[in-house]
């Protein structure tokens, strides 16, 4: 049984203790949703529009929307099961060292304040606790559905928990689990600074981009503490930067800044990025040890076209084809199923685009006086129409992204994703030569800052007393 409803986005704290002693007495991980058994998390992960075969009855102009809705169809794969384990993961393991309860919460709180007024933006003077976080990178390419389905993890996972008391004890707070940017599409650092202080008063009702972000009062220096200060104080779970590939577009300079605000997100203030791209992506984050380490920290995930023969595959093409408009019902068989893949090169997207424009085409012909059914031969017509040739070099590209890939580190790494992350072990054969050379870049990752204030004290709770004195956790954003 779910503890919140699917897509809530606000809800009331519900307390659950993890079997991990790591993770107990900690409330933003007691409040998190608890993780579901194999086929509980496939059926909550799963999504279909309503659907009637009486519809198939109703005018064409009616139905001829109709359609679109396989858009909205989510079928869940056994990569999509991993990325979700991943994300609780990495939030748990982020919040481990980030509990509100404890005295080192409000001193790294003011540490952070203080770095906002020094525009300390590198955090060189801020004496904080440890703090530990491990993130990870999905790879694909557009169209196979790797953004869908971080939004349908999203979906199982609350985006704010409103906490009134814990244990007895007063506790008034506002945890932000997860909040979700994409890059912009100059890379500029300005603007996705911009973009999270928009995001953050959308869920909150504050208006901290008018007083920091807003007619250039504040500078990237200023911006940056401010932004983990934030985090912080509402307890960021993770944050997903989509369309990581944008910043291929930008200068090295621009690039770097970038990365620099990232490392300070995940080794300073233990929030665990969760990066999202196309196989372009893979050369912007192996670029160098470190950034390359920090984006594999949980090890990246690559989000592959369906095989041709693999059940997933069926499953897919079934499931939407029970989708049907068309006056005359058309039965899946084998002929279509080969025809479908073969058209599609296994992209999720362009085989469901295709399945959608040729029952719309069907819907005319019917309007016209003509067959309305799906035949072999209107699905080829459809899929070699004009609106669909364009596709072409696209279809390919994803079919086989390492040819348009040209950076020697990113298709090193794109081919080994394929070959051995999502690859059963006995299709190909990695040396010793060859695991030991990528190592360094592959091996599981925790980020641990090597500053540390040793006189705080860890484990001293905290009381309304004292974070009213701290003035920081009860209170609104000071402007500065």
């Amino acid at each position: 049984m779910l503890k919140y409803p699917i897509c809530s986005r606000t809800v009331k704290a519900i307390y659950t203790e993890p079997v991990q002693r790591l993770y107990q007495g900690n409330p933003v991980i007691e409040a998190l949703p608890e993780q579901l058994p194999l086929f509980e998390l496939f059926d909550a992960l799963s999504y279909f529009p309503p659907y009637d075969e009486a519809e198939r009855q109703y005018e064409s102009y009616d139905r001829q929307a109709s359609p679109a809705q396989i858009h909205t169809c989510f079928i869940p794969r056994s990569i999509h099961i991993e990325m979700t384990r991943k994300f609780h993961s990495a939030v748990c393991l982020g919040y481990a060292s980030r509990n509100p309860m404890t005295a080192s919460f409000v001193s790294d709180l003011t540490e952070l304040s203080n770095s906002v007024k020094a525009k300390d933006s590198m955090f060189e003077r801020a004496k904080l606790s440890n703090a530990i976080s491990a993130g990870y990178s999905v790879f694909g390419s557009s169209g196979t559905g790797k953004s869908s389905a971080m939004n349908r993890i999203e979906d199982l996972y609350p985006q704010i928990i409103e906490h009134v008391s814990y244990k007895g004890r007063s506790f008034h707070y506002k945890q932000i689990v997860w909040m979700r940017l994409d890059c912009p599409p100059d890379g500029h650092l300005k603007g996705l600074l911009v973009n999270f202080f928009s995001e953050f008063d959308r869920l909150t009702g504050d208006s901290t981009l008018t007083k920091f972000a807003r007619k250039g009062r504040a500078s990237i220096d200023q911006l940056i503490p401010q932004m983990a200060l934030v985090a912080r104080r509402h307890s960021l779970g993770a944050l997903v930067i989509d369309e990581i590939q944008n910043l291929l577009k930008t200068t090295v300079g621009a690039k770097e800044e970038m990365l620099k605000c990232f490392k300070s997100l995940v080794n300073v203030i233990g929030v665990p990025i969760i990066y999202i791209g196309t196989p372009e992506a893979i050369a912007v984050l192996s670029d160098g040890l470190m950034n390359a380490r920090r984006s594999t920290g949980m090890g990246a995930v690559f989000v592959d076209v369906f095989d041709r023969n693999s059940e997933e595959w069926l499953m897919f093409i079934r499931k939407i084809w029970e989708f049907q408009w068309t006056r005359n019902l058309t039965p899946i068989n084998p002929e279509i199923i080969n025809l479908m893949y073969d058209l599609s090169a296994g992209i999720a997207n362009v085989a469901a685009n295709i399945y959608i424009a040729t029952q719309e085409a069907a819907i005319r012909h019917g309007e016209t006086g003509g067959s309305e059914k799906i035949t072999v031969e209107l699905i080829k017509e459809v899929a070699r129409s004009a609106s669909f040739s364009m596709l072409e070099k696209n279809v390919d590209m994803i079919r086989n992204p390492q040819d348009h890939v040209t950076e020697p580190d990113a298709q090193m790494l794109l081919k080994f994703s394929k070959d051995v992350w999502n690859k059963p072990p006995r299709k190909r054969k990695i040396s010793i030569e060859d695991a030991s050379e990528r190592e360094d870049m592959l091996q599981e990752n925790i980020s641990i800052p090597s500053q540390r204030n040793k006189d705080q004290s860890t484990n001293k709770p905290l009381t309304a007393d004292s974070l009213e004195h701290e003035n920081i956790i009860l209170k609104k954003d000071q402007e500065f």
